[in-house]
């Protein structure tokens, strides 16, 4: 008997059935639970339940206390209390991952025999580095607070023994506000099976041979301006994911590893970018320009995007080469293999027909190659008129901007575009119709906050696969009858700004929806 059938015959029966829900509350009600006062941690009821304590008392925590909590694997330790903590509170327990509050300079350790914790704790959050003490053979993720002694010279953690523990797949490393990277790094310094490395607001250069080639993702969550220079990355084989957020990041050729397919880039300095530094292995990108008080636009290249690119997330970008685009036909400025695909707002020079799939494809070309985007977001400032020829057939999802307020004109969708989902920005406030938008395959319609066009101009009863109507309005004056506004029998659920719960302008007609949904 496989599992799906063993379920469904011990769920036929209804004691079973009523013990299996009983179970499930008390374990959704009780899995997370944070104390305030050591008596309310020796009190509780359902300690069988918990999987993770949040520990704020003033009183410590005894040995044999968290083993009153069977099944507890995290424990975030309050700040302030918990110094010279001994690790036998966390023996006969069987937690995993222990939090501590984050660390503060001069202040005395947390725990000072951590060499000495369970097996089982394979995870350790502000850990303790002024410990010179070897970690533990068990951990595998830690989690170090800096402070501005150890991000001056991260020879310091030597002591840790980093490059002779093998164990250790996962290490990052939070920069505080007294953070100054002005060191660089050395070889031999981290675990030799690293997988997972956050290297916080380091800015200096990476040399080559310094990260081991284990790493398969790589993030710098914070940091000031940082040059990747061409080939120094290069070793990094088995390099998947890269996430650069410094204020100012700036790319020579081919200094990203050649197997990334996961490239972030909070603020790209680069005044051009073309294909010589977006490696050609690319499924997701998402980045943006640095933010400059003189910034005036990256500019990206024909060809810049790789064939293998599914997702694309872009803003404030001009466009270099369309004038060469739009002599050629057959060529539009995104690769065929893009999905999906956010972009921001200065497009006035370069959005036009042809942009998003080519006009007059070769002959040997099948419509349904042409483009395989399915999902397009425009950015927050984005707010041109959408004409025709510009959207691609192959879409089902469409999103605008807070600032989009155009007009949309009968042929901004395409004729024979199955969208299923079309969001309007708050500052939206247009007319828009059965003739205007697909009738048959649209699923969801959202207009947002400043929307003040009658309902029944819409014509709901034109659409016949509507499932999905959400009003954000705040204001909105008109009154709603729900029953004349003849929803389709395909349609289950309207979200409304919470306004409309206490207003008088609506008469709800609960009967004809079968689900009413108050948004916040």
């Amino acid at each position: 008997m496989n599992n799906d059938k063993l379920f469904f015959k011990i769920w036929r029966n209804q004691y079973l059935r009523f013990i299996i829900t009983k179970f499930r509350i008390l374990y959704e009600k009780n899995k997370k639970v944070k104390f305030l006062d050591y008596r309310d941690f020796k009190r509780y009821k359902e300690k069988e339940f918990v999987l993770e304590i949040d520990y704020q008392g003033n009183q410590l925590l005894k040995d044999g206390d968290l083993s009153e909590y069977p099944m507890v694997r995290i424990i975030n330790l309050k700040d302030g209390i918990f110094n010279n903590v001994s690790s036998s509170i966390f023996e006969n327990t069987l937690i995993e991952k222990i939090k501590f509050p984050p660390y503060r300079y001069n202040a005395p350790p947390l725990l000072t025999d951590i060499n000495k914790l369970p097996n089982t704790v394979n995870s350790i959050k502000q850990f303790p580095y002024d410990l010179k003490i070897p970690i533990p053979k068990s951990i595998k993720k830690i989690t170090i607070s800096s402070n501005y002694y150890f991000i001056r010279d991260f020879s310091l953690v030597n002591y840790l023994k980093f490059s002779e523990n093998e164990n250790i797949t996962n290490l990052k490393i939070i920069p505080t506000w007294r953070a100054n990277s002005d060191s660089i790094l050395i070889q031999n310094l981290f675990p030799k099976n690293l997988k997972t490395l956050d290297l916080g607001s380091y800015s200096q250069i990476l040399n080559e041979n310094v990260l081991p080639t284990s790493l398969e993702k790589l993030v710098f969550s914070s940091g000031y301006s940082m040059t990747f220079y061409s080939n120094k990355l290069l070793s990094l084989i088995n390099l998947t994911h890269l996430s650069l957020s410094h204020q100012n990041v700036l790319l020579e050729p081919n200094s990203i590893p050649p197997n990334v397919t996961f490239l972030s880039i909070a603020n790209l300095g680069n005044p051009v970018v073309d294909n010589s530094i977006i490696p050609r292995n690319l499924k997701t990108l998402i980045i943006n320009p640095a933010f400059r008080p003189d910034y005036k636009g990256v500019s990206i290249l024909y060809d810049t995007f790789p064939n293998s690119l599914t997702e694309l997330k872009c803003e404030g970008f001009k466009l270099a080469s369309i004038p060469k685009i739009f002599k050629n036909d057959d060529n539009c400025f995104f690769p065929k293999s893009i999905k999906s695909l956010s972009i921001g707002s200065n497009f006035s020079d370069g959005f036009k027909p042809g942009f998003f799939f080519p006009l007059k494809p070769p002959a040997s070309s099948s419509s349904s190659s042409l483009c395989n985007i399915t999902s397009i977001t425009f950015g927050y400032y984005f707010n041109e008129i959408i004409l025709p020829n510009i959207l691609p057939k192959s879409l089902t999802f469409l999103k605008f901007g807070t600032n989009y307020n155009q007009p949309f004109l009968k042929d901004s969708i395409p004729p024979g575009c199955e969208l299923k989902e079309l969001i309007f920005g708050d500052y939206f406030n247009r007319l828009v119709d059965h003739t205007t938008i697909p009738i048959k395959s649209l699923q969801v319609l959202r207009f947002g906050s400043n929307f003040k066009v009658p309902l029944e101009s819409i014509g709901f009863n034109k659409f016949e696969s509507l499932k999905t109507f959400e009003l954000d309005s705040k204001k909105y004056p008109y009154h709603i009858d729900l029953k004349s506004l003849e929803f389709p029998k395909s349609f289950e659920t309207l979200i409304l700004n919470r306004i409309f719960k206490f207003s008088s302008n609506i008469i709800l007609n609960q009967d004809c929806i079968k689900n009413i949904i108050y948004k916040k």
